[in-house]
């Protein structure tokens, strides 16, 4: 992000900050039973419960409505000078 960011707008950005902790809730359904064959520990999978759903899908929402592009507002209508 330190070289990128200055090259997105600032709702790009925020866009991709915003999104993190869904991809973090992502990986953790199934990348710490692949890291236990590498180490040989014990590190269960998450499950996927309706909080991390609901949380994730609240999250997903947002960054949709934050993208949806509305057409530019008219500049109020004033006297003609």
């Amino acid at each position: 992000m330190n070289v990128w960011q200055p090259r997105v707008s600032a709702a790009e950005a925020g866009m991709i900050y915003t999104i993190e902790p869904v991809f973090t809730a992502v990986y953790v359904l199934f990348l710490p039973a692949m890291l236990e064959q590498f180490t040989g520990g014990d590190y269960p999978n998450e499950h996927l419960s309706t909080a991390m759903a609901v949380g994730g899908g609240l999250i997903l929402g947002a960054n949709l409505l934050m993208r949806w592009k509305r057409p530019p507002h008219l500049p109020p209508a004033g006297p003609i000078p």
